[in-house]
């Protein structure tokens, strides 16, 4: 057979390992990098190492095992980028759960859709997110916990006192998994062609879509994350970042003068962005005095961007 020309073919450098479980692989991988810095909240400087991340990872693991959650659950979060919001991601993977994330800026009638599809058995909101959501999941019973990343209000339950297991990260154990059949995330589509419909990723499957060789990244970097973690793209270029051992630094609604500012201040090295952003940071007037002589990779994601757009930016 020849190949298609009119196609793109990947290289061969993926490396599967024997167990084919997504959780455990990062976690795997977390060990090696150590005090590296994870993730920083470019708007408070608040820093989470890999150590940390390792620890809280496997904490969050056992503590949803010790609930109830198991194999074939879904464990869904609903907030805004927050320091928790991916251990608590990675810990359901590691507990051999399914992890579907749900957009806190939904109205209610997507929200109660993307429930109603998926049924999780837990709920972790932000303060902000449940206040505003808190009326349309109370009548929902396959919820049977609501976990805030904060103090609890009312019936649900805070992040702290949901945190009742420990464990070090050299006996844990993460719960088996069937790699290529066992259900890792359930994204869900834009609705573009009708209602929001759910995408169901194996563990062999985010494996393969997250690793990927490329001489510029290597451990260390820092990385600007402009993209919510609830969504598909955001999700998936963090976990490809944290294999790495990148430093992911986050900000809420950065606007073109914050995104001058992080990149001065965080020296970043790697930012997936958009063409709307790209487009703003181009025509931001009196920028010229930040430094971002430390960028190495910019990307562009969710439409086409025209090449006057890159080769403005390449002399920016």
């Amino acid at each position: 057979m020849l190949k298609n020309k009119l196609y793109l073919y990947g290289g061969d450098a993926t490396t599967l390992p024997a167990h084919l479980h997504f959780g455990k692989f990062m976690l795997n991988k977390f060990k090696s990098f150590g005090s590296f810095d994870a993730f920083i909240n470019a708007a408070t400087d608040e820093r989470m190492t890999y150590n940390e991340l390792t620890q809280l990872t496997v904490d969050v693991a056992l503590s949803l095992v010790h609930i109830g959650v198991k194999k074939g659950d879904v464990v869904s979060i609903c907030s805004e980028n927050v320091m928790e919001f991916l251990p608590v991601v990675y810990g359901t993977l590691a507990a051999g759960a399914t992890f579907s994330p749900i957009n806190v800026t939904c109205e209610k009638v997507v929200l109660l859709h993307r429930l109603n599809l998926v049924q999780p058995k837990i709920l972790f909101f932000s303060p902000s997110g449940y206040n505003k959501h808190k009326e349309s999941v109370k009548l929902l019973t396959f919820i049977e916990k609501i976990i805030i990343f904060g103090e609890p209000v009312e019936k649900t339950v805070g992040f702290k006192d949901f945190l009742t297991q420990h464990a070090s990260v050299e006996d844990f154990e993460a719960a088996p998994v069937n790699g290529s059949e066992d259900i890792a995330l359930i994204l869900f589509s834009s609705g573009t062609s009708g209602v929001s419909k759910g995408i169901k990723l194996s563990h062999l499957s985010l494996l393969i879509y997250t690793q990927e060789e490329d001489a510029v990244l290597s451990l260390g970097l820092m990385t600007l994350e402009l993209f919510e973690w609830c969504s598909s793209y955001g999700l998936a270029w963090t976990f490809f970042m944290n294999q790495k051992g990148s430093t992911i630094v986050f900000y809420d609604n950065a606007d073109a003068r914050k995104c001058f500012e992080i990149i001065e201040q965080y020296k970043i090295n790697v930012m997936p962005t958009t063409l709307r952003t790209l487009t703003e940071m181009i025509n931001l007037t009196d920028s010229s005095h930040y430094d971002t002589s430390s960028i190495k990779l910019i990307g562009v994601a969710g439409t086409i961007c025209d090449e006057s757009i890159l080769e403005a930016m390449r002399k920016r």
